[in-house]
């Protein structure tokens, strides 16, 4: 039999299944912290599989001294890692395949013009929330598995699924399977990515700025001293250090000439309209070249928010404070391997008939926990558009041919006794 072929056809047949399994994992909404019923579809047909899947709790007090780490302030409780792991004949390399079942919260009154938990189809395009980022990476390992399965394809090496919450808030979750000493010769890490491989990625530093104010009648502001007006300078002083940090970025980065950008996400004060509020909080993040630390980005962010408040009177005598909450990551160069890259490229143009493209990207990817402990990594994955925006979907046209990539790679780098 020849394997590659029956397992491509195979999943030519199967197309349907594959859309019907997406469609139902993305009318969970498994937004930070609310992941469990996600992962419960993932265990069942894990286990349907016949693989000795389970649930593995994360333990973030055996995490927090760990390079990588982020601190969150948000629970692990009932947020498990889904982990399956077959065993191979011997004799190949062994392989993980990961993707988070995640996906960042929808804002009330977006203006999403398909409801973002329906898993509405438009034409070639699947639209809701994690259509394309990342609810198709599990989607695409399990209808894989289950090609291998259903035709008794008996692999070398040892395959071993992992199916993360928390990617989008940090990754602790991958980092806590390297942790706990889940390891193989490589990883990887399906997710919406343009059928490229992303070998680096810039780091990325969130923080939380509190701005004090003092507290007054809101018709005798003379009174108090509004945090909100303040908080504004602060957040154009970022602004600025984005430019400033662009500018020293003489080539740019992932193909973009302006790859730093300064973001807030969301801003807090006060309880009553008619108040002036004693205090304004704003979340915001900035991303950073691989080539500077992590100390490095917070360094700059403390000194930005320091210079723009000893330009203000009151601010000098009540200096805003800065925490450092939620990703924390510096970037990486080159996550991959040769022989990663040698393998799935030649997966990708036996399918899609051209070159697979290498990239870098402004994000960050868990690839950075495998490249920690000593796993080259690639993250791989079908076309879209919107993550984390409006009317995010997915380009249903390139799902099948990602799926057979994929499989094509799982084959070759594992090996196959059958």
């Amino acid at each position: 039999m020849d394997v590659e072929r029956a397992v491509v056809d195979w999943l030519a047949n199967h197309q349907a299944q594959m859309v019907v399994l997406l469609r139902k994992l993305i009318r969970q909404p498994s937004i930070p912290g609310q992941e469990s019923s996600a992962q419960q579809i993932v265990l069942d047909h894990l286990l349907d599989l016949g693989l000795g899947a389970r649930a593995e709790e994360i333990n973030v007090a055996g995490l927090t001294a760990l390079p990588g780490y982020s601190e969150t302030g948000c629970s692990y409780a009932g947020r498990p890692n889904v982990v399956a792991r077959q065993l191979g004949e011997g004799g190949g390399r062994s392989l993980i395949l990961s993707s988070h079942i995640d996906v960042v919260p929808v804002e009330a009154g977006s203006g999403w013009t398909h409801e973002p938990w329906a898993a509405e189809i438009d034409g070639n395009r699947l639209y809701g929330r994690g259509a394309w980022d990342d609810k198709p990476g599990i989607a695409l390992i399990l209808i894989v598995l289950r090609a291998l399965r259903e035709l008794d394809v008996r692999l070398c090496g040892d395959l071993e699924v992992q199916s993360v919450p928390d990617e989008e808030g940090g990754g602790n979750a991958t980092l806590a399977l390297c942790a706990a000493g889940h390891r193989a010769d490589t990883a990887l890490f399906v997710d919406g990515v343009r059928c490229a491989a992303v070998t680096g990625f810039m780091g990325q530093t969130w923080f939380r700025v509190c701005v004090p104010g003092l507290s007054s009648g809101g018709v005798s502001p003379d009174r108090g001293v509004n945090p909100v007006p303040l908080a504004s300078k602060l957040i154009e002083a970022l602004y600025d250090l984005e430019d400033e940090m662009n500018d020293a970025l003489k080539a740019g980065y992932g193909g973009q000439q302006r790859p730093v950008r300064f973001n807030v996400g969301r801003i807090q004060a006060g309880a009553w309209s008619n108040s002036v509020p004693s205090c304004c909080v704003f979340d915001g993040q900035i991303n950073f070249p691989p080539s500077k630390t992590l100390d490095w980005a917070q360094r700059r962010v403390r000194e930005a928010i320091a210079d723009a408040a000893v330009r203000d009177r009151w601010l000098r005598s009540h200096p805003p404070t800065i925490h450092f909450v939620g990703v924390q990551t510096s970037g990486c160069h080159d996550t991959s391997s040769p022989e990663l890259l040698h393998l799935l490229g030649t997966a990708h143009r036996d399918v899609w008939h051209q070159e697979m493209e290498v990239r870098q990207i402004l994000g960050f990817i868990d690839t950075r926990h495998y490249l920690a402990y000593g796993i080259p990594s690639v993250c791989y994955g079908p076309m879209g558009a919107n993550a984390h925006g409006v009317d995010e979907y997915l380009d249903l046209e390139t799902l099948l041919p990602t799926a057979q990539a994929i499989a094509l790679f799982v084959l070759r780098w594992c090996g196959t006794d059958s």
